[in-house]
């Protein structure tokens, strides 16, 4: 009896580890946030440091990443990512979710735009326009 018990679990492991395999999400499942951390390379994309490493990217990843998702794997954060989001849009500023959802998105994850944080960007008109008093 018990052989057969045991057989049917793992015939069901045996299966899920199948789907997993099919769906590309096998390695996924073993990856872990510290995994793509660590492959990760800050890298400034405007500006005159464009192509040079970025330290706040790197600070960002530090301080505001890490300790939220340390010891998970990409699977799980995937699945608490946009209540993790909606929370961090509410408890920051524009500025700062900017900064940390770059990161997030250049270590691969996906997620929806927050409103209120689309670029935004000033009419060169509106600073060199002299007035006529």
């Amino acid at each position: 009896m018990f052989a057969n018990d045991d057989r049917k679990e793992a015939q069901k492991r045996l299966a899920d580890l199948y789907v997993l395999v099919e769906r590309g999400e096998y390695l996924q499942s073993k990856e872990t946030f510290e995994d793509r951390a660590k492959q990760y390379n800050p890298v400034s994309l405007k500006g005159i440091y464009k192509g040079q490493p970025s330290k706040d990217k790197q600070r960002t990843l530090d301080y505001h990443l890490l300790p939220r998702f340390k010891g998970k794997t990409v699977i799980q954060v995937e699945e608490e990512l946009e209540g993790w989001v909606d929370e961090m849009s509410k408890a920051n500023p524009d500025s700062t979710c900017k900064k940390i959802f770059q990161v997030m998105t250049e270590l691969g994850f996906e997620f929806t735009k927050v409103e209120g944080l689309e670029e935004k960007s000033f009419d060169r008109d509106q600073i060199l326009t002299k007035k006529m008093f």
